[in-house]
Formats: C-alpha cells, sequence, structure tokens
C-alpha cells in the first residue's frame, strides 16, 4: 500500500521547534558545563522527539503510520515533565536531593507508561479508542484515552505543580539577579502546562489537535533565552538565609571605621553573645571581640584580601581559624567604604595536616627500620635494634621502649632490649626469666594478638590487678604493648611507657606500631636463623678441623698456586690439580663484575662463583695483595668463605618482609609500596581488584582455623593463577586481597574477575564451595585519585557481598545439611524416616504446628554439632577415654552454638542443647530434671534412642523393635518421660 502524505502549517513551527531544541542540547553539552546541562539536554532531546514525531504524524493520512509515530511521540511525551521536574530541582540549588534511586524511582511510571503505548493493541490502557477524521487541516486521528493515560496525566501533573511551587519559592527568596532566570522558567512551564491541559480537557479550539509541541517550541526559545543571556544554570539561586545564615562559617560585616553592621549566627555563636539575636554585637567595633586582629582592621588594602590564622579559646579548648579580610564596597573618593571578615574553623583541618605529617614521619622512620635492619650483620642487629627503639620511642612521645621475648617453651619471657630517655631509670636488669603466669591478663590479650592500650594505670580492671601492682611499682602511669608475631605466633612483645605523665595516645600513633611490631619480628627472625646458621658453621669447621673456609694463594692473571681441601670441595672439585689448573678470571667468576682489581680489595667483597658442575654459590672473599722483593704486586692470597645460605637467609627476610606467610602473597605494606610506585601515567589504564573471601566465618566457625586457612590458601592459589605475572595480589587482611593491574583496561579486567569465578565454582575439592566477592575499578586519566579508586572498588566489593549474603543464611544451612549426610550421620532416606516417625509422634501429642515443623527439623539437625568432632574419635570402636567421652558429651553445646548462628535453627537450638537431659536428672550438660526438660527435647530424646537400637548401633547388633519397645518402658521414668514414651510405643503399634 503506497504512504500518502497531507501539508498543514502546523509542521512549520514544530520543525523549528525540534532543530532548535536539537541545537539547544548540542550547546548544553558542548559549551555549559554546569551541574544540570545534561539533565537539561535530555529534556530539549524530548521535545525535539515529540515535536517531530508529531510532525510525522500529522504528514500521513495512512491510520497505521499515524498510529506509529503516535508511539515514537510517546518517548518525548515521558521524558519531558521528569526531566523538566529534575531540572528545576538542581536549578533551585537542591541537587543532593537527586539520587540515582531517586531517579529510577521517578522514571518508574514515565517507563511504564512507555512500554503500555508501544503495546496498546494488546490491551487498550493508553488509548481505547481510534478514529480516522477530517479536520481544518486535512486527516487526523482522535483518541479515546483509557485509564492509565489518565493516570500518567495525573503522574505528570503532580511532578510540574511541584515544579512550579518550587520555582515561585525561588522567584520570592531569590536574589534580583536570580528572579529573571526564576521567571523564565516559569513562564516555559505555564506555556507547556497550559497548551496541554486545554488539549488534554477539550477546552480549547483545537480540540483534535494536540498543541503541546507547539507551546513547547515557543517556551524552548524561553528556555534558550535564559539559558544564553541570563546566564541559567550557571549558578543556582539560592536563599539569603542558605548563603549567609546556614553557612558554616562565620560572617561579620563592618563600616568603614570597623564597627559591625551585621553577622550571621555562627559568627554570634562564636564570639558567646548572651542574646538569642545578633543585636548584642551590633555597632561594636571589631577590634573589641577580634583584639589579636587588630592590625588586619587598620590595613588599607593596598591588597584585595588579608588572609591570616588565629587561635580562640572555646569552651575550654584551642580552636584553630583562618580569617579573611575583604573589601565590599568603594565610596567616591576610591577608598573601602566597609570589610567583610569571614572566619573558617580549620581546626580540624590541623588536625589532619599533624596527623598526615605524623604518618608521613612513621613511614619514613619505617622505610630506614627495614633498610638498616636488611643491610647489617649479624653482629650488629642487637645495636640496631636499641638504636631503632630510640627513634621510635620519641615518635611515640614514651619514656622507655623496650623488647620482651619469650623462651621457646613460652613460659617465661625477659628483657632483652631497652631505651630510655634522660633521667628515667632502665628496669632491664630487673626483669629476666619473669614467669608469664605473673602478668596472666596480660598474656590473655597478646596470646590473642591484640595490642593492649593503657592510658591510665590506675583505671584498669580488678582481673588485672597483678599486672597493676608491677607496672605502678615501677612508676608507669601510660602504655602501648604491640605483640610481635611470627608464623601466627606469639614470640615477644613491644612496649612503650610514660612514667612522667599519663597520656592517651591517639589513634594515628597506636595503628602504626602494629607495622613496627612485624618488622621487628622479621629481624628478631632474621636474627634466629644467622645465629643457628653461625652456630651450624661453627660445627661443620670443627668436625673438618677449621677447613670450612677456603683458602687459597694465586697469581694477579688469575691462576691458583695452592688451595685448600675446604676451596677444593666448596667448589665441586674432584682434586686440587684440578682445581690449580682452571683460569679463576673465565672459569670460576660468574661475571667480571665479580671480581673486583687489586686496588679495591682492601675489604672483603662478595663474590658469584661457579661450581664444576655449572651450579652458582655466594662467597666471601677476603684478599690480599702480595708484593715481591721490589715492592710490585705478585699475586694474591686469602679465604673464601661460602656464604650462600646466609643469602638465602637474608632474601628469605626480605621476602618474609613483603609478603603473607599464610598465602604466599604479597603483605599490606609492599602493596602500598607498590601502589605509590605504578600510580603514574606510564602504566595508565590502572586497574584495582579487591576481594573477600565468602564463608570463612563460617568454615572458622565449624570446622576450626586449620580448615579456614586451608580456604585462604586455595583462593590465593585461584586468584595467583588468573592473573598475570606483572600484577600484584596483596592479601589485606583476615579475608580481604587486593590486585593491581598495570596497563589493563576495564574489558581485560572484567575478563580476570570472571575467571576467577569460574574457577572458584569449578574447584570441587574443599568442604564448601569456594567463593570470594570481587570488585574492581580503572583508573583511566591522572587526575583520578587512585585512593578514591580503591574505596569505590571496596564498594562495588560490598555490593556484591550483601547481594550474596541475602540468600546466604539458607546455602549455607544447606552445606550444613549436606555435611551431615556425607560425614555418615544419617542418609536421606533413614532422615526421611526419622522425620516421619517424629511428624507422627508430634500428631499423636496434638503439637500446634509451630511445634510440629521445629520437631521435624530437629531431627535433621540434632547432631550437627558432631561436626566438630574429629571421625577418629567418633567412629572409634573401642573404648573411649574419660577424655574422648567428655570431647563427645560436648557435641549438643557445639550443636547449640551452631544452630544459633542461623535464623531457621536458632529456634531449635535449646532443644539440641538438653536432648541428653534424663527424666531423673542425672544427663547433661544441665542435669535438668522431669519437666524442666523441654518438651520436644524430651521428644527427640525417645525418637534418638529408639533410632539408635534399632537402626544405628556401633557397639553391637541393632535391636528388634519389640526388643526397642521394651527397653523403652525399662528407661521410663527414669531416662525418659513415662507420657511420652507410652504415646510412643502406640504411634509404633499403630
Amino acid at each position: 500500500m503506497m504512504a500518502s502524505y497531507q501539508y498543514t502549517p502546523y509542521i512549520i513551527p514544530l520543525l523549528s521547534g525540534g532543530v532548535i531544541s536539537v541545537i539547544a542540547a548540542f550547546f548544553l553539552l558542548k559549551y555549559k558545563p554546569t551541574l544540570n546541562r545534561r539533565t537539561g539536554a535530555v529534556l530539549f532531546i524530548g521535545g525535539a522527539i515529540w515535536m517531530f514525531a508529531v510532525v510525522f504524524e500529522l504528514i500521513n493520512t495512512d491510520s497505521e503510520t499515524i498510529i506509529f509515530w503516535s508511539k515514537i511521540e510517546y518517548i518525548g511525551v515521558v521524558i519531558v515533565p521528569v526531566t523538566f521536574f529534575i531540572t528545576t530541582i538542581l536549578y533551585t540549588g537542591y541537587e543532593k536531593w537527586i539520587t540515582r534511586k531517586r531517579v529510577i524511582l521517578l522514571s518508574v511510571i514515565p517507563f511504564i507508561t512507555l512500554v503500555l503505548s508501544s503495546t496498546n493493541e494488546l490491551h487498550g490502557l493508553i488509548w481505547s479508542n481510534l478514529t480516522l477524521i477530517t479536520v481544518d487541516f486535512g486527516t487526523a486521528m482522535f483518541y479515546e484515552y483509557g485509564a492509565c493515560f489518565w493516570l500518567y496525566i495525573a503522574y505528570s501533573y503532580i511532578l510540574l505543580i511541584i515544579s512550579f511551587v518550587i520555582l515561585i519559592r525561588s522567584l520570592i527568596n531569590s536574589f534580583r539577579f536570580f528572579r529573571w532566570q526564576s521567571i523564565a522558567m516559569i513562564t516555559t512551564l505555564t506555556i507547556c502546562w497550559l497548551a496541554n491541559i486545554l488539549y488534554v480537557f477539550k477546552l480549547d479550539f483545537f480540540a483534535d489537535f494536540d498543541t503541546t509541541p507547539i507551546a513547547f517550541s515557543i517556551s524552548s526559545l524561553v528556555l534558550i533565552f535564559g539559558i544564553s543571556r541570563l546566564k541559567m544554570g550557571d549558578i543556582t539561586p539560592v536563599a539569603r538565609e542558605t548563603i549567609v545564615e546556614n553557612m558554616k562559617d562565620a560572617i561579620i560585616v563592618s563600616d568603614d571605621r570597623n564597627r559591625i553592621i551585621y553577622l550571621n549566627n555562627i559568627a554570634n555563636n562564636l564570639f558567646k553573645n548572651n542574646k538569642k539575636s545578633s543585636g548584642g554585637l551590633i555597632g561594636r567595633y571589631i577590634s573589641e571581640i577580634l583584639p589579636d586582629c587588630s592590625g588586619y582592621f587598620e590595613n588599607t588594602f593596598n591588597s584585595p584580601e588579608i588572609v591570616g590564622d588565629i587561635i580562640f579559646v572555646k569552651n575550654g579548648q584551642k580552636r584553630n581559624y583562618n580569617i579573611q579580610i575583604n573589601p565590599i564596597m568603594y565610596n567616591a573618593c576610591g577608598k573601602p567604604s566597609g570589610k567583610v571578615v569571614v572566619i573558617r574553623d580549620i581546626t580540624n583541618r590541623k588536625i589532619i595536616e599533624k596527623n598526615l605529617k605524623r604518618r608521613i614521619e612513621f613511614e619514613k622512620l619505617t622505610a630506614t627500620l627495614s633498610t638498616n635492619f636488611i643491610n647489617i650483620g649479624i653482629n650488629d642487629i642487637d645495636d640496631e635494634i636499641d638504636n631503632a627503639l630510640k627513634k621510635i620511642g620519641k615518635f611515640a612521645g614514651a619514656d622507655r621502649s623496650y623488647v620482651f621475648l619469650l623462651t621457646n617453651d613460652r613460659k617465661k619471657m625477659s628483657n632483652t632490649h631497652k631505651w630510655c630517655s634522660e633521667g628515667i631509670e632502665p628496669q632491664i636488669d630487673r626483669l629476666k626469666e619473669m614467669p608469664v603466669e605473673t602478668l596472666p591478663w596480660w598474656m590473655e590479650k597478646l596470646n590473642r594478638l591484640e595490642m593492649i592500650h593503657i592510658p591510665r594505670v590506675s583505671d584498669l580492671p580488678s582481673k588485672a590487678n597483678s599486672e597493676k601492682e608491677i607496672l605502678q611499682s615501677q612508676n608507669i602511669k601510660s602504655l602501648i604493648v604491640v605483640p610481635i608475631v611470627h608464623s601466627r605466633s606469639l614470640i615477644g612483645f613491644l612496649g612503650f611507657d610514660l612514667v612522667r605523665e599519663e597520656n592517651i595516645w591517639e589513634k594515628e600513633i597506636i595503628v602504626p606500631l602494629k607495622i613496627i611490631g612485624d618488622i621487628f619480628a622479621n629481624v628478631l627472625e632474621r636474627k634466629r636463623t644467622e645465629k643457628a646458621l653461625i652456630q651450624s658453621e661453627g660445627r661443620y669447621r670443627l668436625l673438618f678441623k677449621n677447613s670450612i673456609d677456603g683458602i687459597y694463594k694465586s697469581t694477579l692473571s688469575g691462576n691458583y698456586i695452592d688451595v685448600n681441601p675446604a676451596l677444593v670441595k666448596m667448589l665441586g672439585y674432584s682434586s686440587k690439580d684440578e682445581l690449580l689448573s682452571i683460569n679463576i678470571p673465565n672459569q670460576l667468576y660468574l661475571s667480571k663484575k665479580d671480581r673486583p682489581p687489586p686496588d679495591k680489595r682492601e675489604r672483603p667483597f662478595e663474590a658469584r662463583f661457579k661450581k664444576k658442575d655449572g651450579s652458582k654459590i655466594w662467597a666471601e672473599v677476603s684478599s690480599m695483595v702480595i708484593y715481591d722483593e721490589a715492592g710490585n704486586p705478585s699475586g694474591y692470597e686469602g679465604t673464601v668463605r661460602d656464604i650462600t645460605r646466609r643469602k638465602e637467609a637474608e632474601k628469605k627476610i626480605k621476602y618474609m618482609t613483603f609478603h603473607n606467610s599464610l598465602t604466599d602473597l604479597y603483605n599490606r605494606d609492599y602493596f602500598e609500596e607498590e601502589l605509590k610506585r605504578l600510580d603514574t601515567e606510564r602504566q595508565l589504564p590502572l586497574s584495582l581488584i579487591v576481594g573477600d573471601v565468602d564463608m570463612l566465618k563460617l568454615v572458622n566457625d565449624i570446622f576450626g582455623h586449620n580448615e579456614g586457612d586451608k580456604l585462604l590458601k586455595k583462593i590465593s592459589k585461584i586468584i595467583k593463577d588468573c592473573c598475570r605475572e606483572e600484577d600484584i595480589i596483596a592479601r589485606w587482611g583476615g579475608d580481604e586481597f587486593f590486585i593491581i593491574l598495570p596497563k589493563t583496561n576495564g574489558k581485560a579486567v572484567l575478563k580476570i574477575v570472571k575467571r576467577i569465578r569460574n574457577n572458584c565454582a569449578k574447584d570441587k575439592t574443599f568442604i564448601v564451595p569456594l567463593s570470594v566477592s570481587l570488585g574492581f575499578s580503572v583508573k583511566n586519566n591522572v587526575l583520578q585519585n587512585v585512593q578514591e579508586k580503591i574505596i569505590e572498588a571496596e564498594d562495588k566489593m560490598y555490593n556484591e557481598k550483601l547481594f550474596a549474603k541475602r540468600s546466604a543464611n539458607g546455602h549455607e544451612l544447606q552445606l550444613l545439611k549436606n555435611a551431615v549426610l556425607k560425614k555418615g550421620f544419617e542418609t536421606k532416606e533413614h532422615m526421611t524416616c526419622i522425620q516421619n516417625l517424629a511428624f507422627k509422634t508430634g500428631t499423636e501429642l496434638g503439637l500446634d504446628s509451630v511445634k510440629l515443623d521445629k520437631l521435624v527439623l530437629l531431627t535433621i539437625f540434632r547432631n550437627i554439632g558432631k561436626l566438630t568432632i574429629p571421625g577418629k574419635k567418633l567412629n572409634k570402636e573401642s573404648r573411649l577415654t574419660k577424655k574422648e567421652l567428655g570431647i563427645i558429651k560436648n557435641y549438643p553445646e557445639k550443636g547449640y552454638r551452631i544452630a544459633m548462628l542461623f535464623p531457621e535453627t536458632a529456634g531449635i537450638a535449646e532443644y539440641i542443647l538438653y536432648q541428653h537431659e534424663r527424666w531423673d536428672g542425672t544427663g547433661y550438660p544441665g542435669k535438668l530434671k522431669g519437666k524442666e526438660i523441654p518438651l520436644l527435647s524430651r521428644i527427640i530424646a525417645i525418637i534418638d534412642a529408639y533410632d539408635v537400637m534399632v537402626y544405628n548401633r556401633l557397639d553391637k547388633e541393632t535391636a528388634g523393635k519389640k526388643e526397642a519397645i521394651e527397653e523403652l518402658k525399662r528407661c521410663s521414668g527414669t531416662q525418659f518421660d513415662p507420657k511420652l514414651v507410652e504415646k510412643f510405643i502406640q504411634v509404633l503399634e499403630n
């Protein structure tokens, strides 16, 4: 069918308006970088779609084509009211109200309306009937609107009413500059809205033609005039009280004689005026309330602004303020006729600057200490520790700093290193071989690897009386104790105390000291390792008659003249003659750089040697130049010591300094250093991934921390396998991982994230499914803050964690149920049988539906506590020891704690706990008697006993049904509730 067209003069303003709207949208996006430019552009684009769609609707006479363009028209119809409302909100300064969530909520009804309009043939909710009619300009479509159309009209009119009210309020409260802007917005709204009302309610002369788009094309000109000429949107109109009275800064206005003529509430409160209003200070000279700043106000204003910092004492506390003084106007003589004084509280900024300065100082300190500890020899370690204690003690503002180390059996501790400020008496000689029992409260916290902060020793709790007495005997008033931990085991602690005065250390001091504890742990472990190495070398020298060090004599050109057996063995040669035949520079040294010239051999040097078999060793060479009778160099003689093990130990210590011992990934310190190094333009785009291991707490609580460690190791290996060699993977904390991916865009990092998730899902070797919540972000340009990108990645990770957590409890509970089946406590068939038996018993007893559901659930999870018992003890065929019996008897308490972890099983936790109580009061764990025992616990005890006798005996053959009934009758009144036994037997017999 050929399409037919018609002409109408109405299309001219519509086409013009559409073109103007498109141009206006482009102008806004390209040349108006303001808060609401995008929303304004969407408003114009929506209007343009509406106008162009109406044009095509008017020029066509075919009904199907008109309906099609009518549906397209609805795109603009649903966009314009919402975007005008959002534009109004942004324009009038309420941009904080506009959030992504609220924009989505605002768009729900328009979106539904758009969907309904596009599918109207299926339901008729937007228009119930269409009629092609003839009007003045030709053929047009007459619409009979449905219920959802009127719903949308009501919704859009509500938005426009709110917009109108906000604009009227803005017109009344705004400064004069903004009133014309508000008038332009109100005019735009009024023209379009009035036209739409006339059309919708059939009140205008064009009852069959919607004049709203034409009105919008006219109002677009008004809106464009406001944007271009009135600077609409460049600055939002905010009422005077929002600008001045609600400012966080104190504002004072003075005349040319420095007398106060206005001040806001902040300024009024700052100067402690007792009156509610600022009238008590009006007319006074500024110098009366700011005497320390009188010099500022006498200034002749050669510069347009004076800036300075002052200190006020407010409520007994010193506060830092920044003061800015500006002239506000000029009289006929060109002199200022008044001043505006802005006083800003910068106390928090000063604190932040102070903390930042401290952090920088601490980072420099830790870098220096780490470098020094790595580079020094074992003989200098103790001196360097004392030197480090001095630096750290001064940084922390302590009077004393010291190190205590535990003995290998962890029963005693000794003060091994100390530093004291001038005038403070050391205590190191008194604190040797102290039993750890003398500090029970102290050691309990340290064994949990907790830091101890005691602001006031006198405030210690009664359970720390022993510690309180010891500390007061040394006149200690405040202290911090940092655990020294190696391989998740306490080996000692660092202490910082004050004896002159009390002090509450700030968090910015306390938290960094944990890093110091890690540094000390590494260096002390290095000392222990190297000391053991030296002792080993000493024993080796004795065994081989001091021949472990090689001794040699050689020519200047590089041939051995003589060597001892130790050197022959060290270098892997079969005989002395074989070693004498080699050329030292070419066959022994790994490179020319390893062999220094004669004038560089005053001190021992380290070199890399090649053994006969091609393997490499590190050697420390002490070489002396030999001179002939004429005083000319003739050769070398010296010793060679194999230091390969020492080098490996140093490498290990350095490795341990930057790696997490459990997962073998980088630690937090190394991650932060690498982040600084890689945060450059050359590495862009720089991607960051944050991960958090799911269900770690569940595994730790139920299966133990050993299984939790296995879970962390598995996740670490999967992450490492999924990343590239150049990526930096670090364990950030207990269950958190961070990954830095240099030169990686969003598409590539998304592939890595998906690979990690897929590999976790594929791994079926662990007791629970492997899962890690991941979030990532990409830094694409140097202006973006990398810390903000970390926060963005963390937010995404937490969102994913939160989303996963919604269904986690049910999922985790199913895992426990599967674990019960897997461990062999039940089979699915047997569990179903016991459930049916419990259901029939509960029904016979007349239990309500809630208790009946709990009883059935109890049959599933009554043995959940057995998950914590080792399988060897649980299934042991021989007689259990008293200790083993105690472990097994403890499983109801373990089951109680596990059940309390989940909302679905918390209601049966009490019944799990008391299922082994006896009617005569001799059961466990509470020795409850008679009806003190919860009803469901009494019922499940009978069902469980019958189950064990008939189906599940490990120690002897199972009994028959009759034998089991006789046994229940025999125990009735002693072990079991007699009435319940009677009811249960009736169920069995029926």
